[in-house]
């Protein structure tokens, strides 16, 4: 999938190995495999819904998002690059493009 970013400064953290160990410490490794995993999907149904990744769906503040696990708490929270109805869910299968808005604990 081809993989977008919210802000430049979001993308600079994950942009090279030095840049995650300092945004993300001792998780930067999960990082890079999870950033990997989704640059690696042909489609957001090439991420598996299963530990590890789980890839799941979210709501509240960031309804029409999904997210990954990286570990127990931090997640990579993206959502759909495409067009379609505003009131349409998305087929998993059509969606090839995601923009990273946050990766945070949104517990």
């Amino acid at each position: 999938m081809k993989i977008l970013y919210a802000s430049n400064g979001l993308e600079k953290s994950v942009s090279t190995d030095r840049a995650l160990k300092k945004a993300y410490g001792t998780s930067a490794k999960r990082m890079k495999l999870r950033l990997s995993l989704l640059n690696g999907a042909s489609t957001l149904a090439d991420v598996s819904h299963k530990k590890p990744p789980r890839r799941h769906k979210l709501h509240g503040e960031y309804a029409g998002c999904f997210a990954v696990d990286v570990t127990g708490n931090l997640r990579i929270i993206f959502y759909p690059v495409m067009e379609h109805e505003a009131d349409e869910e998305p087929e998993l299968e059509a969606i090839t493009t995601i923009r990273i808005v946050a990766i945070e604990d949104y517990h």
